[in-house]
């Protein structure tokens, strides 16, 4: 993978959050290349920060509802961001609830002022990459939380794979619906003609992540090796629920052949939506013995899920032939001294960052270096809880 241009920076302008979290109404004027929100635990640094991704992937990254984000008291919330990038100056918005004339809940979503109905429309119109405290649980969840991680970067970058992953959750539900309901009586029509869907949607799901892990493995493995100095050497692997399942034929006969299981179980028990990822570092072991939720430290957990997020803007990047926007959420302090120099030297060459921190301290070194070449805006509260812009000195 290489770049057929040099990549632009995308670059957000402005934000302006209504009915959200713990904001009623706010409106931040952006012009730096680095924004900095420094401040204590709960005063709404996260929050800023994940109504920029919102806007990005139309999920919050700390894994809540919607209905959650609204304002106390309030019945919708709307934020909005304003940004350039290689095609010009664009608004995008996303409100969630209800109007106080209609008792509907609903998303609704826009871009430059018209409005979208497919989400499919709207994911990737701005690129970003998440660096959060919770993301060690790709590594320490379950499969589902790897399988999210695939799907968000690829959902973003690919609209055919999100309408396929989004007709394929449906025909699942439709399965099992259809499964429970019959009893022991079925219409050997409507499976096969759900059966044929089914394996359209994932047939080319597969097809989507096996490429992207062949792909992304060759950037984690550089991350890897560039944090950790050559001391780990962990692969990601793709273990498929339907072995060989990129082939027409065998995902149709695996589907076939699970059918008693599927009636028994009244579920789908072969599919995309039961891969897994592994990350192991030996390729000769068994995998799921050596995978590094199992054998790793935490140290090393902190090294691959700091190389997973590198790699997905790295991989974004070539692929936008774009920098997306980093947003940092308060990570910093939880890395040892060695990954935090490592973090400090990828933001060199990355574009716009938004970090939230409780102090300054760790980015002073960081703050230092970037101060010639990029333009620097920090947000501290004052005493009356406002958000003021100050000047670091």
């Amino acid at each position: 993978m290489q770049f057929g241009d040099n990549p632009h920076s995308l670059s957000i302008q402005n934000i302006r959050l209504e009915n959200f979290r713990i904001y009623k109404s706010k409106k931040f004027n952006i012009d730096g290349d680095l924004v900095i929100f420094v401040g204590s635990n709960g005063i709404g640094k996260t929050s800023i920060i994940e109504a920029i991704a919102i806007l990005s992937n139309l999920k919050s990254f700390r894994g809540v509802h919607d209905k959650e984000l609204i304002h106390h008291g309030s019945s919708q919330y709307m934020v909005e961001l304003g940004y350039s990038n290689k095609s010009g100056l664009h608004k995008i918005s996303m409100g969630f609830g209800n109007r106080s004339d209609d008792k509907k809940v609903e998303r609704r979503m826009r871009f430059d002022g018209e409005a979208i109905n497919k989400i499919s429309e709207f994911i990737g119109k701005i690129q970003t990459v998440v660096f959060a405290p919770g993301d060690i649980n790709i590594l320490d969840s379950g499969p589902e939380e790897r399988r999210r991680f695939i799907d968000i970067v690829l959902s973003s970058l690919h609209t055919d794979y999100l309408q396929s992953l989004q007709q394929y959750k449906k025909l699942l539900k439709f399965r099992s619906a259809y499964f429970h309901k019959s009893g022991n009586k079925f219409d050997e029509k409507y499976i096969t003609a759900l059966n044929i869907e089914l394996i359209k949607y994932g047939l080319k799901i597969q097809n989507y992540r096996k490429t992207f892990i062949e792909e992304f493995q060759i950037i984690f493995s550089n991350y890897i090796h560039s944090i950790s100095n050559d001391r780990d050497f962990w692969q990601i692997k793709y273990v498929p629920s339907i072995n060989n399942g990129h082939e027409m034929k065998v995902y149709q006969d695996s589907i076939h052949e699970a059918r008693l299981n599927d009636i028994r179980y009244k579920q789908t028990t072969r599919g995309i939506h039961r891969d897994r990822i592994q990350i192991c570092n030996d390729k000769n072991k068994n995998m799921s013995e050596n995978d590094i939720s199992i054998v790793g430290s935490q140290g090393q957990k902190r090294t691959a899920v700091l190389a997973l997020k590198m790699a997905q803007y790295e991989y974004t990047k070539v692929r936008t032939i774009e920098k997306p926007v980093l947003l940092i959420d308060d990570v910093l302090n939880e890395l040892d001294l060695d990954r935090r120099k490592k973090f400090i030297d990828f933001l060199q060459d990355a574009g716009q960052a938004f970090i939230t921190a409780t102090d300054i301290s760790a980015l002073e070194e960081f703050i230092y270096l970037k101060k010639g070449s990029a333009k620097i805006q920090i947000f501290r509260v004052d005493e009356n809880s406002n958000w003021i812009e100050q000047n670091y000195k």
